[in-house]
């Protein structure tokens, strides 16, 4: 291979990062568990999101979730879109079961 084909590609393989914690579909435990808690832990302080760090390491939202209580971070509220609360039925009425039959 010429030496200008031989650092091309050496280039490229310097730009391709592999994703920063690599614990698709394992188990995790012992040190393993311990070092995948510190790197989210750190990451999800500095502002990354549950979903987001679900998303880059490929395990569910409830796994992240756990292992960042497991880390004893403290958890931010949602900020999704805030739900009105429900106008109260009108006086007199009563809820009714799908079948028109009161409950």
């Amino acid at each position: 291979m010429p030496p200008d084909q031989a650092t091309r590609q050496q280039g490229r393989a310097d730009t391709v990062k592999p994703p920063a914690v690599s614990i698709k579909g394992r188990r995790i435990t012992g040190p393993a568990r311990d070092k995948v808690r510190e790197i989210l832990k750190t990451k999800y302080e500095k502002g990354a999101t549950v979903r987001a760090l679900a998303a880059e390491c490929g395990r569910s939202y409830g796994f992240v979730h756990r292992v960042l209580s497991e880390s004893g971070v403290q958890m931010r509220s949602r900020s999704g879109r805030v739900r009105k609360a429900r106008p109260a039925a009108p006086l007199g009425s009563s809820p009714q079961h799908s079948m028109g039959h009161p409950l």
